[in-house]
């Protein structure tokens, strides 16, 4: 969920990882955990860690490339520094352009690309109910 997402912080990736088996696949992983709705009363799951494989041969939706070039782009442009713990990898943008890096970005400024977005496929927002559920 978008609302999720805007909220991610460095702390919450783990890099250098492979797989367990025989095949030791590079690989990183994404730990949500703490989230609305996910913990469980007397039960072990407070969270959920998801794998980022390359996809080379999937381009336009390699995550793990895409992460990796939004990374250097945040620890060269935005941050000036090697992100820390505690850094947003979403960070709020003020409307004059000026980065707000102790914030995230706002859901709505999500929904509001979502919109463009679409638009700028050719899709008619206004027969369309966007929500900010996905952002695929």
């Amino acid at each position: 969920r978008n609302f999720e997402t805007v909220k991610l912080k460095w702390k919450y990736l783990t890099f250098g990882c492979v797989t367990e088996d025989e095949f030791r696949i590079p690989h990183w992983k994404l730990s949500l955990v703490e989230r609305k709705n996910w913990q469980k009363i007397d039960t072990k799951c407070i969270g959920h860690i998801y794998e980022i494989y390359p996809q080379p041969e999937l381009p336009s939706v390699d995550m793990d490339q895409h992460m990796c070039n939004w990374i250097s782009f945040l620890e060269s442009h935005v941050y000036g520094q090697i992100l820390q713990c505690e850094d947003f990898l979403f960070p709020s943008i003020r409307s004059n352009g000026i980065v707000q890096p102790g914030s995230p970005m706002s859901h709505d400024v999500v929904q509001k690309w979502i919109k463009e977005f679409c638009t700028g496929a050719g899709i008619d927002v206004a027969l369309t109910h966007l929500s900010t559920h996905c952002f695929q």
